[in-house]
């Protein structure tokens, strides 16, 4: 289940923070951040 699927016609924005952290997961690490900010 998606947040679209739930709530259509609502915008749906990620707080850079948390995308960021999701990279950090991935093991993007440090090499990328100075590129993302």
């Amino acid at each position: 289940i998606a947040i679209s699927d739930i709530l259509p016609r609502v915008e749906h924005r990620n707080c850079v923070r948390h995308v960021f952290a999701n990279w950090s997961v991935r093991k993007l690490g440090k090499s990328y951040e100075c590129d993302f900010w």
